[in-house]
């Protein structure tokens, strides 16, 4: 069964999820009240970017997709800088989460090789990709807009 996901809204809750945890992060919580949910919160954004990344991969006629691939990698450069932060400890709350740690590791470079992976896609899909196949070249528009019976040589 076909299902519709809606990218610029999962993207959009994604980003703004991630600036929230880490805007709390900087804060001197209590761990005792926080740490499960903020697990489960850093868990949760991984799962969900990863979902959607991979939907991104395999549907490769969808519209807009390479505008989606984009925000996908900034979010992603956004998620794995977040949670670099917290293994370096920059955010206070990262100290709460070492037994986490190697599971976090995993997650950012799991992050960071996705990244590049996108750089790849969309330097392979180039025009075709972006939509801009129905951009018309400055040579076609040489071409287009010759005056009928002119026949100079094409380049």
């Amino acid at each position: 069964m076909s299902k519709k996901i809606h990218f610029e809204d999962d993207l959009y809750f994604l980003t703004a999820s991630i600036k929230t945890l880490q805007n709390g992060m900087s804060l001197e919580i209590d761990p005792d009240y926080f740490i499960d949910r903020v697990v489960e919160d850093i868990f949760f954004i991984d799962t969900t970017l990863d979902s959607l990344y991979a939907s991104l991969k395999e549907n490769e006629h969808l519209l807009g997709r390479s505008e989606y691939l984009r925000r996908t990698l900034s979010i992603k450069r956004g998620y794995a800088e977040f949670l670099g932060k917290l293994l370096t400890k920059e955010l206070p709350f990262g100290v709460h989460l070492e037994p986490f740690f190697e599971k976090l590791k995993g997650m950012r470079d799991r992050q960071l090789r996705d990244i590049n992976e996108i750089f790849g896609i969309i330097a392979i899909a180039g025009v075709g990709e972006t939509g801009d196949s129905d951009i018309v070249s400055s040579d076609e528009l040489t071409e287009l807009f010759r005056p009928a019976g002119d026949e100079t040589e094409k380049m």
